[in-house]
């Protein structure tokens, strides 16, 4: 067995020890030791910095899985986002809006009440039950899209406490934006 000389990392007193060996404690003063092969060289370094140097990969893998779970997560969002999307006319698409609905029934009622005050009564009926029928169906949707987006933000907060930076908030894609 070939026998190899190291000096401890710490004190710098010279060891000896079995080629192929990982593990050692130094004889000066007690370090526990790893020993390092590279290419031609060999070199110790302190148990307890590779300890640090582990903590830090584990770290790191946390992070990067942390990273990419808040990636799906925000591409199923945006996907859900755009499946409960209205359509606002020649305005585009858009997150439904309670006011909007309130805006649809105000109008809707308007108009109702002026087919009445012209004694149209059948166009008036018909006209004020199809405007309050669009006003629940879009506050409905609105409420819809409020927990949907809720549950996103709640899950998105959970993996990620620090995350929600005003970056994400003023991202026109994160649906804070009509």
């Amino acid at each position: 067995m070939d026998i190899v000389a190291v000096s401890c990392q710490h004190c710098g007193a010279s060891l000896k020890v079995p080629m192929g060996t990982v593990h050692l404690t130094c004889g000066q003063c007690g370090t526990p030791l790893l020993v390092q092969y590279q290419g031609q060289s060999i070199f110790t370094q302190r148990q307890d910095a590779s300890d640090d140097s582990a903590a830090n990969v584990q770290q790191q893998l946390h992070d990067l899985r942390t990273e990419a779970e808040i990636a799906r997560l925000d591409t199923a969002w945006q996907a859900k986002r755009e499946s409960l999307k209205i359509n606002y006319g020649h305005w585009g698409r858009g997150a439904p809006r309670h006011e909007f609905a309130v805006l649809v029934a105000v109008v809707s009622l308007g108009i109702a009440g002026l087919f009445g005050a012209a004694g149209e009564n059948a166009a008036m009926v018909i006209f004020g039950l199809l405007g309050l029928l669009s006003a629940v169906m879009t506050s409905v949707q609105a409420s819809r899209y409020q927990k949907a987006e809720a549950k996103y933000l709640k899950e998105r907060q959970a993996l990620s406490p620090n995350e929600m930076s005003a970056k994400h908030i003023n991202d026109p894609r994160s649906g804070y934006h009509f």
